[in-house]
């Protein structure tokens, strides 16, 4: 029951979790990914460093791999790991070890 209204706001509030994710995985180097949501604008461009995680919008230039919202859902959320998207390129198999999130919902008591 999760829905992301702004991709990029999303990504920037879990940035710092992504960058300690990389850092520890011990992968090095700089990798990017350009996640988007199908149907909509939002197409992102992610750069991951051991030091830092930058968002921005992505460039003509990078091949976007476009989700539908529920696939986005899961691809960030989880419960299942990035690589069970069928359309995730060899890669970006490294996020694998930065995926899904920890977050926390909390109890409702009215549904």
């Amino acid at each position: 029951m999760i829905k992301i209204l702004d991709l990029e706001a999303t990504l920037r509030g879990f940035a710092h979790q992504l960058r300690a994710n990389y850092s520890d995985s011990g992968i090095e180097g700089r990798r990017s990914i350009a996640p988007g949501v199908d149907g909509t604008d939002q197409e992102i461009e992610i750069q991951f460093e051991p030091e830092k995680v930058t968002l921005g919008k992505a460039s003509h230039l990078s091949k976007a791999l476009m989700l539908s919202e529920h696939e986005m859902v899961r691809f960030i959320f989880g419960p299942s790991s990035p690589s069970i998207i069928p359309s995730l390129p060899q890669n970006a198999r490294f996020l694998d070890a930065l995926l899904p999130v920890d977050f926390y919902l909390w109890p409702n008591e009215t549904v």
